[in-house]
């Protein structure tokens, strides 16, 4: 399956790829057939089955876990477990959402990629940051914040403020992301660490713990 995002730069390659391939013959049109078998990885969207877990939080990429710490939340200004996930390059995907429930707020602006800096950092230690908080049908608040890292990265929001979204369904599309940090209420069971590998919408990255 392929990402919407997808569809308009693999067919127009496709198109002109067929086209040397008729006029030229196929030995000329590789390199042409190479850019269109990687648009074909770099958009893919697989199916994946979302866990039956009321409480489980998913990944919101395919990547690595780079951290799963305490720190503080710089959007709901609260003690928070941050779970980072290091996407996969070239950092061009569609996000899922790690749990269920209705779509708070959305913010844009330059911000801190929260999980890679330590104290003592540089304050120009910035990339563009995208953050969208969301709260459980039980109360729980999550925010998820995907950091760019480069100039031309790009955030494209599937939601608004007021929505309600599945956990593991589709809820954006970045081109040239980095990182993802999951922030979570401080409570929460991780079941990650550093250095493994997650998959989105299905691999289980934390449980929402209630009492």
């Amino acid at each position: 399956m392929i990402a919407r995002e997808g569809w308009l730069p693999i067919t127009g390659v496709g198109v002109v790829v067929m086209a040397l391939t008729l006029h030229y013959g196929l030995f000329w049109a590789l390199p042409g057939w190479t850019l269109f078998a990687f648009l074909l990885f770099v958009y893919r969207y697989p199916k994946r089955d979302v866990p039956a877990l009321p409480l489980a939080v998913v990944s919101p990429v395919d990547g690595r876990v780079v951290t799963a710490r305490k720190m503080l939340d710089p959007w709901l200004e609260r003690e928070t477990l941050c779970i980072g996930i290091r996407m996969n390059a070239p950092g061009i995907t569609p996000i899922r959402s790690p749990t269920e429930g209705k779509v708070m707020e959305f913010w844009a602006h330059s911000s801190t990629c929260l999980s890679t800096l330590r104290e003592g950092d540089p304050v120009d230690a910035r990339v563009a940051c995208y953050a969208l908080w969301v709260k459980t049908d039980e109360g729980d608040d999550m925010v998820m914040a995907v950091s760019a890292g480069r100039a031309l990265s790009r955030f494209k929001s599937d939601v608004a403020p007021g929505e309600r979204i599945g956990q593991g369904h589709r809820i954006g599309f970045v081109y040239l992301g980095s990182q993802v940090d999951v922030l979570l209420p401080v409570r929460t069971r991780s079941h990650v660490r550093e250095g493994q590998r997650t998959l989105a919408g299905c691999g289980v990255i934390a449980t929402l713990m209630h009492r």
